[in-house]
C-alpha cells in the first residue's frame, strides 16, 4: 500500500492490470452468487442481507434528492440490481444498469426484470445518453481512474450528475472489524472525502454535495463511507489537495495498518489455541482467508480442508488446497475443527454445519 506524494490518495501498486481485474470480477465476483444474495432467484428484496439493503436504501434516497424522477439513470456496476429496484420505488422510470459479472446480470434481468447489460465502463453507450450516472462502491476497484471519469463525463448529458459512494479510508481505523479488510485484492484505491472530491473535480465536474456517513458492512459492523454528487462541467482543472488533508490521510492509513497488524496478532494466537495439535479446516475462502493463510504463524501443516459455499470460488486453489463446496465433502473427510474464515458469517457457517450434520467443532478466530 502506498500514498501519493502529490494528492495523498492511497493505492495498491502490485502490478495488476485492468484486464486482469476485469477477468477477476467477471469470474469471481461474489454478488452474483445466489448464496450471498438470497432472494435473487425470486426477484424480491425481503431476504437480502439487511445491512446491504439499508445501505442501498440510503443511497437511493440520496439519488432522489439530486435528480428528478424523469432523469435517465445508469447504475454502473449495478450487481444484481438492488439499488435500481429501490430507486424505481422512489418514482424513477428510466433506469438501466451495466455489470461485468454474467451471473449478476442474469439475476437482474431474469429475476428482477431490469434493463441491465453485461459490460463495463469501457462499453458505455452513446455520448450524452444519461442524466445521472451512479458509481456505488466502484471507484475503489478501478485502476485507470482518470480514464474512467473521462468516459463517464462523455456519457453524461450537459448538466448531468455523477453520484459516487466509496469507502471512507480516513476513518478505517475507527471502524476496524477485520484486519486489513480494505487493503485487499479488490480495493486498489483509498479516498478521503477531500481527495475523492479533488479527483472528480479535476476531471471536469463541479461538486454539489459531499457527505460522510456510517453504514452497515455486516451484522453489528458499522462501516465509514463518503458519498457525493458532482455535476458535469465544461472544464477540467489540476487536482489540488491541501497539505493538511494529504498528511491527515497518510496518518490515517498508517493508523489503520498498525491497528490491523495488532488485531491479526491476536487472531494468530487464538487460531493456535483453537486447533492445538489437531487437523482442522477453514470454511470461507474470501479476502480474509487469503491473508490469514499467508501469516507466518498460521499452522498450515495442520490444515486439511478449505470449503466455501459460493459457487464463484469453485476451482480456486489456496496454497496447496483446492477450495471445494461443503456438499462435496464426505462425512468422514471433515476434520475435528472447522474455523470460520469470515467475521460476518461465522454464525451462518455454524448453522450450515449443523443442518448438514457435520461433526466438526465450528469456531471463529475472531471470538475473544
Amino acid at each position: 500500500m502506498f500514498a501519493c506524494d502529490t494528492c495523498g490518495m492511497g493505492y495498491s501498486d502490485d502490478g495488476v492490470t485492468q484486464a486482469a481485474l476485469d477477468e477477476y470480477y467477471a469470474a469471481m465476483g461474489k454478488y452474483g452468487d445466489l448464496g450471498v444474495y438470497a432472494g435473487g432467484d425470486a426477484g424480491g428484496l425481503e431476504t437480502e442481507a439487511p445491512w446491504e439493503l439499508a445501505r442501498a436504501a440510503t443511497l437511493a434516497d440520496f439519488i432522489a434528492g439530486v435528480a428528478t424522477a424523469d432523469a435517465r439513470v445508469l447504475d454502473l456496476g449495478c450487481s444484481t440490481g438492488t439499488l435500481m429496484v429501490l430507486v424505481a420505488e422512489r418514482g424513477f422510470r428510466n433506469l438501466s444498469g451495466i455489470e461485468p459479472l454474467p451471473s449478476a446480470v442474469r439475476i437482474a434481468r431474469d429475476a428482477r426484470g431490469l434493463d441491465v447489460a453485461e459490460g463495463w465502463i469501457t462499453t458505455l453507450p452513446d455520448p450524452a445518453a444519461f442524466d445521472v450516472v451512479v458509481l456505488s462502491h466502484v471507484l475503489e476497484h478501478v485502476l485507470e481512474l482518470r480514464e474512467a471519469l473521462d468516459l463517464i463525463h462523455g456519457a453524461l448529458a450537459p448538466g448531468g450528475v455523477l453520484v459516487v459512494e466509496v469507502p471512507d479510508s480516513h476513518r478505517f481505523h475507527e471502524y476496524l472489524h477485520i484486519p486489513y479488510q480494505d487493503f485487499n485484492t479488490e480495493h486498489i484505491n483509498h479516498f478521503s472525502p477531500a481527495i475523492l472530491s479533488a479527483l472528480i473535480e479535476s476531471a471536469g465536474y463541479a461538486c454539489e454535495s459531499l457527505q460522510e456517513d456510517v453504514v452497515g458492512a455486516g451484522p453489528d459492523h458499522p462501516y465509514p463511507v463518503v458519498r457525493g454528487a458532482w455535476r458535469r462541467a465544461d472544464r477540467t482543472q489540476a487536482m489540488s489537495v491541501a497539505d493538511e488533508d494529504r498528511s491527515a490521510h497518510r496518518l490515517a492509513l498508517d493508523a489503520y495498518a498498525g491497528a490491523s497488524e495488532a488485531m491479526f496478532r491476536r487472531i494468530d494466537e487464538h487460531t493456535a489455541a483453537l486447533v492445538g495439535s489437531e487437523r482442522f479446516g477453514v470454511w470461507g475462502a474470501g479476502q480474509f482467508t487469503m491473508k490469514w493463510l499467508r501469516r507466518e504463524a498460521f499452522p498450515i501443516e495442520q490444515l486439511s480442508l478449505v470449503v466455501d459455499s459460493a459457487t464463484s470460488r469453485d476451482g480456486l486453489r489456496l496454497l496447496d488446497h483446492d477450495v471445494v463446496a461443503p456438499a462435496a465433502v464426505a462425512q468422514d473427510e471433515w476434520p475435528p475443527v472447522m474455523l470460520a474464515g469470515s467475521a460476518y458469517a461465522a454464525g451462518a457457517i455454524a448453522d450450515s454445519a449443523a443442518r448438514m450434520g457435520i461433526a466438526s467443532r465450528v469456531a471463529s478466530p475472531f471470538d475473544p
